[in-house]
Formats: C-alpha cells, sequence, structure tokens
C-alpha cells in the first residue's frame, strides 16, 4: 500500500522512481513508519517454517 508499506512508483520511469526515492530520503517519519510496516508484514507473510517447507518440495520435484 503505498504510503504504508512501500512508495509506488512507474516501472521503467526514471524520473518516477527518483521521485519516490526522494520522498522516502526526504521524509524521516514516512520512511520509519514504511520500516516498521515492512517488518510487520514481512513476519505475518512469512516464516522460516514455510520457506524451508517450499525449499522441500522444491528439492524432492527436481529430485524426482
Amino acid at each position: 500500500t503505498d504510503g504504508e508499506t512501500g512508495v509506488f512508483c512507474q516501472p521503467n520511469d526514471g524520473a518516477s522512481i527518483a521521485q519516490a526515492l526522494q520522498r522516502i530520503a526526504g521524509d524521516a517519519t514516512l520512511r520509519e513508519k514504511l520500516i516498521a510496516n515492512g517488518r510487520v508484514l514481512v513476519a505475518a507473510r512469512y516464516s522460516w517454517d514455510d520457506l524451508a517447507q517450499k525449499m522441500r518440495a522444491m528439492i524432492a520435484r527436481t529430485m524426482a
């Protein structure tokens, strides 16, 4: 979500990417909010157990 877990920009558009980077670099409050919300998002969506299970399945498919 723009301004909550990231900052949107147009892909392959240098000016848009630069504007997004300037927005993050120039706003410490936004930057801290993105960091905190990003950590919560990653913790909620990803775990080492899930990653290990996916890796096991991928290896098993390649070994079969």
